[in-house]
């Protein structure tokens, strides 16, 4: 046998040996790293995880207690609508009786309605003054008249204005004092027709 065989098998040896230290380093040095992540990882889930309860922190939302709303009440809502331009209504003409158009008496009056007078003898009869008006459409003729105190009539005017008064009559007209009553006749003639209104003054007495 050669002198070098012992040397060999130490040298083998030796290099076991050190593959051994190496692998142990290696494994030691992996565990070191991997203990070292799982610090780390615990570090981070004890930062992450929310705080538990004690005193409120800042912006942590504290809940309202039971029984008070804190909601807002709504502030009423106030819509403005645009005012229409309003149109002014128009104003209504009060309406004018309207004229007949055919023949017609269409107002005739004697003032006043009664009057007083003396009515027994032998005091004098005292004679009362009336006013007179009228006013006609399409009337060919017009006149006036009155009833006696027997009922009669006779007409007193003639050819009268379609429109007048006492002045257009041309005298004072008056009531036939002691008569108890007097009946005014106005009468227009158109076409051949006659209209005729008539109005009766009543005498309340003798005179005080």
């Amino acid at each position: 046998m050669s002198d070098d065989t012992p040397t060999q098998r130490f040298e083998v040896q030796e290099d076991l040996q050190e593959e051994k230290q190496k692998s142990r380093g290696l494994m030691i040095a992996l565990i070191a790293a991997a203990g070292l992540l799982i610090a780390t990882l615990i570090v981070l889930v004890i930062i992450l995880l929310p705080k538990g309860s004690g005193d409120p922190q800042a912006g942590d939302t504290q809940s309202p207690e039971p029984g008070i709303s804190e909601t807002p009440a709504p502030e009423p809502t106030v819509s403005e609508v645009p005012t229409p331009n309003a149109e002014p209504e128009p104003t209504q003409q009060p309406q004018q009786p309207q004229q007949p158009s055919g023949p017609a008496i269409t107002s005739f009056t004697v003032s006043p309605g009664t009057v007083y007078c003396n009515t027994q003898a032998p005091v004098q009869p005292q004679n009362q003054y009336l006013s007179i008006s009228w006013s006609t459409v399409g009337a060919d003729e017009i006149r006036i008249g009155t009833y006696d105190p027997y009922g009669d009539y006779s007409t007193r005017y003639y050819n009268l204005p379609p429109n007048g008064n006492a002045s257009s009559i041309g005298q004072d007209v008056i009531y036939q004092c002691p008569e108890a009553t007097q009946t005014w006749r106005i009468e227009i003639v158109a076409n051949g027709k006659v209209f005729k209104k008539e109005v009766t003054i009543k005498n309340k007495g003798d005179l005080q």
